[in-house]
């Protein structure tokens, strides 16, 4: 629903925006329009596919330690009702609260590595942002010296339509000194 909403909302600020330049057309020069596929480019960058291997490689790790944490805390729960009727009450709430201690555990290490500002995110920043500087720094330049006026990401927005004589990610690729390996 969010997607959607999202989607939307893009798609609406688009035309709004192309409503807009058209406009001002007819009062100024012609303004330069082009657009970039940064999934494509990214597919096409050696250093971000790297990072990716390194991401999910992390991510089975961790993963893996998690399921550990789950079969002790079955392995214990499955102990207690066996053991259960051989306990004490007192040694049995005793059991309870190790395995509820372990349980909190558990959800504070996910917390840590999949939460808000986890292990993850942190990971992913610190492989990924300077792809992402290297190609926006490389779109920036390359708009700058053709004069652009904008460029969008077709990544990030819906196109029903685009033309492939404006769109500009092999000149990124090529400035960028990567050779092309996926064909669109």
């Amino acid at each position: 629903m969010n997607t959607l909403v999202i989607k939307k909302n893009n798609t609406t600020f688009v035309t709004i925006i192309f409503i807009l330049l058209f406009s001002f057309n007819a009062f100024s020069q012609v303004q330069k329009i082009v657009y970039i596929d940064s999934d494509y480019i990214m597919s096409n960058i050696p250093e971000y596919k790297e990072a990716e291997v390194q991401i999910e490689k992390a991510i089975r790790n961790w993963q893996s330690q998690i399921e550990q944490k789950k079969n002790e805390i079955k392995t214990m729960e499955s102990k207690l009702n066996m053991d259960r009727v051989l306990l004490t009450q007192e040694l049995i709430d005793e059991r309870k609260f190790e395995i509820s201690e372990l349980i909190k555990a558990l959800e504070e290490f996910q917390r840590d590595i999949f939460g808000e500002n986890g292990k993850l995110i942190l990971k992913r920043q610190s492989l990924m942002k300077p792809i992402q500087d290297q190609l926006w720094n490389v779109v920036n330049e390359i708009s700058s010296m053709r004069r652009y006026a904008f460029v969008f990401d077709k990544a990030d927005i819906l196109m029903i339509y685009s033309d492939k004589k404006f769109d500009i990610s092999d000149q990124v690729l090529k400035k960028m000194n990567i050779k092309l390996k996926n064909d669109k």
